[in-house]
């Protein structure tokens, strides 16, 4: 019994590990680009000053995952159009004092993105659906605008995560 134990234990570890042997960290498969193209984005929703925020965070997000690179449109890979097509507020919380204003507002931004390979002009995805919410609250006693503007940033971040991560993975 003694003998067994120890060849019992390394057989089951070997057989554990073979099976991590092939895992690899990151989104997993490649593109079919190494480069992309993100056409400045366009806003047909009414989020006050929202594209470039938007733009700014998803060149961020894109780049920040090491597997695409930004690169101009002659010399990109892949061209990726996105437009902002809705914006909403749903008031969620009232003051105590006022029931008429809100304290709190839940915020959805609605993008459409289409990716394209500009090498075989194949279109990967087309007018894709992507939202992000986020929720602004008016603590410090200012406008629920001032407190809409400062969460739009985190819902631009949040849109801009979903997008590259169906811009970098492997369709």
């Amino acid at each position: 019994m003694n003998r067994i134990f120890p060849i019992f234990i390394l057989a089951l570890c070997t057989i554990g590990f073979s099976g991590c042997a092939s895992y690899k960290l990151g989104h997993g498969g490649q593109t079919q680009f190494s480069s992309i193209y993100v056409v400045p984005i366009k806003n047909a929703s009414f989020a006050p000053q929202a594209a470039p925020i938007v733009g700014r965070t998803l060149i961020q997000a894109i780049a920040g995952r090491g597997e695409t690179a930004i690169a101009s449109e002659e010399q990109a890979g892949a061209v990726l159009v996105v437009t902002l097509v809705d914006y909403s507020r749903r008031t969620t919380t009232n003051r105590i004092d006022d029931t008429g204003r809100g304290l709190g507002t839940r915020l959805t931004l609605r993008a459409t993105a289409t990716l394209t390979n500009q090498k075989t002009s194949e279109v990967i995805f087309k007018d894709r659906i992507f939202e992000a919410e986020a929720t602004a609250y008016d603590v410090a006693g200012g406008t629920l605008n001032d407190a809409e503007y400062g969460t739009l940033t985190n819902l631009a971040d949040n849109l801009s995560s979903k997008i590259a991560d169906a811009v970098t993975s492997d369709w």
